[in-house]
């Protein structure tokens, strides 16, 4: 789903640029990007929250944030179960959020698991969503 972005070597310059001014600023500290170095998304959706807090409209696209963007395996659930389901209202919150990284891919994760919708790569199964910590699925044993 696109470039993984784990340390800030790696960010566009027009990214990098944005953080480096806000850490002039003091709107963020480095050990806040330095914890989550290395992991994906964590890395990329801290320096999106970072840059957020001073620039909300900020919108960089580490990942697929569009229905056509996403792998096939993804649009063919989401449109032939997902979106069925969804309320109109749930409707309009997901279009509000299309183009918008991590909005778009959170946002369908968190209404799959509201109909109980198993989106490949995005969202845990419903069956192991209802397990007390420390029981594995009868599948899993």
């Amino acid at each position: 789903m696109g470039i993984k972005y784990l340390s800030s070597n790696d960010l566009p310059p027009e990214v990098s640029a944005q953080l480096k001014s806000l850490k002039q600023e003091g709107v963020y500290k480095p050990f806040e990007l330095i914890k989550i170095e290395k992991k994906w998304p964590a890395f990329a959706r801290g320096v999106t929250e970072i840059i957020r807090r001073s620039d909300p409209s900020f919108n960089y696209e580490f990942g697929a944030c569009k229905f056509e963007d996403m792998p096939e395996d993804i649009r063919t659930v989401v449109e032939n179960e997902l979106i069925r389901m969804l309320q109109d209202d749930e409707k309009v919150k997901l279009q509000s959020v299309e183009g918008k990284w991590p909005d778009y891919p959170l946002m369908l994760r968190d209404l799959a698991r509201v109909h109980l919708v198993t989106i490949p790569g995005i969202s845990i199964p419903p069956e192991l969503l209802q397990l007390k910590p420390g029981k594995v699925p009868m599948m899993l044993r």
